[in-house]
């Protein structure tokens, strides 16, 4: 499927149930998006949030693209917002530049544990 269909695709199934799918393209091919859905969360003090998810091709990374997409979605959609981030994701300092601040450390177990099966 060419890359602009694609991203036609994903704008109308997921706005279509509750999703926002910004898009940036070069020359008509995706390079970068950002999800974002709505969702009813009472741990924070402001009430709802957004939750967010950033993807910019490795080739436009470091150009601001992530940066735009961030600015573009938080202008829209001004309400709290939270994101899990890996604690090593070069993408958290990008977040942090943009007002982002740690709310809590969450932990998880692996599929696998270290020592079984």
């Amino acid at each position: 499927m060419d890359p602009a269909d694609a991203a036609a695709e994903w704008r109308q199934r997921y706005q279509s149930s509750g999703w926002e799918i910004w898009i940036a393209e070069a020359d008509g091919t995706p390079v970068g998006f950002v999800w974002v859905l709505y969702l009813p969360d009472a741990t924070f003090s402001a009430g709802d949030y957004y939750y967010y998810y950033l993807a910019v091709e490795a080739a436009w990374r470091g150009q601001g693209l992530g940066r735009k997409l961030m600015q573009h979605a938080r202008q829209a959609l001004p309400g709290a917002m939270r994101m899990l981030v890996r604690h090593d994701s070069p993408a958290k300092r990008l977040y942090l530049s943009l007002g982002a601040r740690p709310f809590r450390e969450e932990l998880v177990w692996p599929e696998k544990s270290l020592g079984g099966s």
